[in-house]
């Protein structure tokens, strides 16, 4: 009976241990996708360029700028991050 208690206590720590796992990654996910406080800017911001070409730039500021990107009309530019975008154009 004592090994049966403890493998029982075994399952419940590996049960916790991957629900603190999952509640990490979901933690992560939320904090990179919301660009909450500014994580994902900063991270963008380490490799600038890799982030441009992958047009990161359209949703998040890279190194101070965004993108505003229209392949339908041929053309894209690049501005301050403190400047509004117009919002009719997206």
């Amino acid at each position: 009976q004592r090994g049966e208690q403890q493998g029982g206590a075994r399952r419940v720590a590996m049960l916790a241990s991957r629900r603190g796992a999952t509640v990490a990654l979901l933690g992560v996910t939320i904090a990179l996708g919301g660009d909450l406080l500014g994580v994902t800017q900063a991270v963008l911001s380490l490799a600038p360029e890799a982030a441009r070409d992958l047009r990161f730039d359209v949703l998040y500021p890279v190194g101070g700028y965004k993108r505003y990107y229209a392949p339908d009309r041929a053309y894209e530019f690049i501005y301050p991050k403190s400047w509004l975008s117009d919002q009719a154009l997206s």
